[in-house]
């Protein structure tokens, strides 16, 4: 990504800005970046909520649109940094 305008991800988790650069940092025709959330005995709502939350704030920060996810628990989006397409997608996957 180009140096202007990155003040607005300030606050944003640093997995979220490194996993994109290195999604991005391969010269592909197609990158994705896949947040994939793994709902064990172990997971905690509050902190899976607060992920989320900021899944969500970095997205809107990228400027991303939704993309149609035809599967349940999953959320697409497609963010655009320095004209390369990105698909960005979440997905919860439930206990197991």
């Amino acid at each position: 990504m180009s140096t202007g305008g990155l003040e607005r991800f300030g606050t944003v988790r640093y997995q979220l800005l490194t996993g994109t650069a290195g999604a991005l940092g391969v010269d592909q025709d197609v990158s994705v970046f896949h947040v994939l959330v793994f709902k064990t005995v172990l997971y905690e709502e509050t902190k899976g909520r607060e992920n989320r939350r900021d899944y969500q704030m970095f997205i809107e920060r990228a400027n991303g649109r939704r993309r149609d996810a035809s599967c349940p628990g999953v959320v697409a989006h497609e963010v655009m940094p320095d004209g390369k397409t990105l698909t960005c997608i979440y997905q919860e996957m439930e206990r197991f």
